[in-house]
């Protein structure tokens, strides 16, 4: 039997249910080849290929939250009310439509997590939660023993969080797992369990031993907020971060500047304008110009390029360190140029 990683592939809805408020949970049927079998794993992330509401395809990430075998996976998508694939997936993907899967990516899935690793900290916000639930699920079905590990998940509203009774099963058939929710929006009852009002602060965490690992999934500002916090507290804990930003579902728009801005392309004779309004990336497409990628969103970095000289304008990403920011490294799908001329390594 051959290991396929060849995309796209089609995928066929056998199933959808309702996790919570704007959440919904699709099973994916993989149509393989016969005597192929495609290799995807839980807590990495699929891109898929689909039109958002205005009929406009698109590629979009996200994360497998369950591998059922068989070729058959589950993702849970959250409605975002922009319009964009999030929402057309809401409203018209059912059981028996087909869908493509052009690629998998992501840095974080169960063999993540290294013998030594026994005190686990996951911090999460919003739909976030996804991938801590994905390794959460191999976790109880593997054989790597936990001390333990704890799943701290900020949400606005209790009725916003995804699998949140699977999470209470979890966490009493489990000794070594513990759950904490903090809710921003929604008043607590008085003495509720595994839940705080706001949002998680340093006193959360300055009194605990320090974790293993600690995995922080959420939107970008979250997530920087939480590493600058938690690498503070535990300088010597080891840290993987899935962090998104709002271009996995808006491209940014910059104002147009009176002046044309035009790439280069160093070590080529080829000079093209740059479209203002669109990604390096798409400028480059556009023109025909080859340059590898695979997630679009600022997660895979697999357009990495060099800004040798120019101005630019860069979509957050948690892709590339300060380090390599400040030495002209940049993802082409999330950088943008701004009325001057650039010069750019591919």
């Amino acid at each position: 039997m051959k290991i396929r990683f060849m995309f796209p592939v089609k995928a066929i809805c056998i199933s959808v249910r309702k996790e919570c408020i704007g959440v919904k949970t699709y099973r994916l049927k993989i149509s393989v080849l016969p005597g192929d079998k495609i290799c995807l794993l839980s807590g990495k992330y699929i891109e898929i290929s689909y039109p958002d509401m205005e009929g406009k395809y698109k590629q979009r990430a996200y994360t497998i939250s369950n591998n059922l075998g068989s070729e058959i996976i589950e993702i849970s998508v959250k409605r975002t009310g922009n319009g964009g694939v999030s929402d057309a997936i809401h409203d018209f993907l059912c059981e028996g439509n087909s869908i493509d899967i052009v690629g998998q990516a992501g840095s974080i899935d169960i063999n993540s997590l290294k013998e030594k690793d026994k005190k686990i900290l996951m911090i999460s916000n919003g739909i976030g939660i996804t991938l801590p639930v994905a390794l959460l699920r191999e976790m109880t079905t593997g054989t790597h023993e936990y001390h333990s590990v704890n799943l701290i998940s900020v949400a606005a509203k209790i009725n916003e969080i995804p699998f949140l009774e699977e999470i209470y099963s979890m966490s009493k058939n489990n000794s070594w797992f513990d759950f904490m929710g903090f809710i921003i929006r929604d008043v607590l009852p008085v003495n509720m369990d595994c839940f705080s009002q706001g949002r998680p602060t340093r006193q959360e965490f300055i009194n605990d031993p320090a974790p293993d690992l600690v995995i922080i999934c959420g939107g970008y500002n979250f997530s920087t907020e939480m590493v600058e916090m938690v690498t503070d507290i535990y300088p010597n804990s080891r840290l993987l971060v899935e962090a998104f930003s709002n271009g996995i579902e808006n491209t940014k728009t910059i104002d147009n500047l009176d002046k044309k801005c035009k790439l280069k392309i160093l070590g080529s004779d080829e000079t093209i304008d740059i479209d203002e309004n669109l990604s390096l990336l798409e400028n480059l497409e556009k023109n025909n110009i080859p340059i590898k990628n695979q997630c679009r969103s600022g997660l895979c970095r697999r357009c990495l390029i060099r800004i040798e000289s120019g101005n630019v304008v860069r979509n957050p990403d948690f892709c590339t360190t300060v380090k390599e920011r400040a030495e002209g490294l940049a993802l082409a799908c999330c950088t943008y140029g701004i009325g001057e001329d650039i010069l750019i390594n591919i």
